[in-house]
């Protein structure tokens, strides 16, 4: 079990809540005691707590592709990750780790959100674009691994654990709701993006599984979906 937290804000230039991202990945602590790590820039940042099972010594996350444009992290184990190494590196990725996980980085340069039409496994993983600005969140079929999201004006957060989210809710000085919207879909693993606009009165929701949605986070104040 690992857990994962993030921050992505709608201005790519406002300075990131370091502390606010530490304090969502340290209530999630207990579901990787084995390391607590951050990707961080002004406008994101991805938090990965993690227990070492694949590539022990090497993969800690997160995991970035070549020139580091793209940063994933995940909860969860993909099982069909040597295979999709094979096609990977037969179509010119180079791979840094043994890891699982950098096998989504790689697919996602290769097949952009429906990469998750080929990953097998049970998984919740974020992973930033830097280059459109997109942040894409996916999570199994079965939905095994847990992810939820909430939004305001200023930014879309997520973790695994909804604690985490009310860490955001309450650095903003509003109340969090301790409901959840939870959907269930059955179908195959596709990518359906939808959109998300933006609303300061936003309570956290899960993610539906068998489903990836891209989000791009823009300096217009808003949030929306890209295919």
């Amino acid at each position: 079990m690992c857990g994962i937290a993030g921050i992505v804000y709608a201005d790519p230039h406002r300075p990131l809540e370091r502390d606010l991202l530490e304090r969502m990945g340290t209530v999630i602590a207990h579901r990787g005691p084995d390391a607590g790590t951050f990707h961080a820039k002004p406008g994101i940042g991805l938090a990965s707590r993690r227990l070492r099972i694949i590539d022990v010594a090497g993969g800690d996350q997160p995991i970035y592709n070549e020139d580091r444009t793209k940063a994933v992290v995940l909860n969860g184990e993909i099982y069909n990750f040597l295979e999709l190494r094979r096609e990977l590196e037969a179509k010119g990725h180079h791979f840094r780790t043994r890891s699982d996980t950098e096998a989504i980085v790689h697919a996602y340069e290769e097949y952009g959100v429906r990469c998750v039409e080929r990953l097998r496994g049970m998984y919740a993983f974020a992973l930033w674009d830097e280059t459109q600005r997109r942040l894409v969140l996916a999570r199994d079929r079965v939905g095994k691994k847990p992810l939820y999201y909430t939004e305001d004006l200023e930014r879309f957060c997520f973790a695994s654990e909804l604690k985490a989210l009310f860490k955001i809710r309450r650095a903003s000085g509003r109340s969090t709701s301790r409901r959840s919207t939870a959907t269930s879909r059955s179908a195959a693993c596709r990518a359906r993006p939808r959109s998300w606009r933006a609303s300061p009165s936003s309570r956290p929701r899960t993610c539906s599984s068998g489903s990836a949605a891209a989000s791009a986070c823009r300096s217009t104040g808003t949030c929306r979906a890209t295919p």
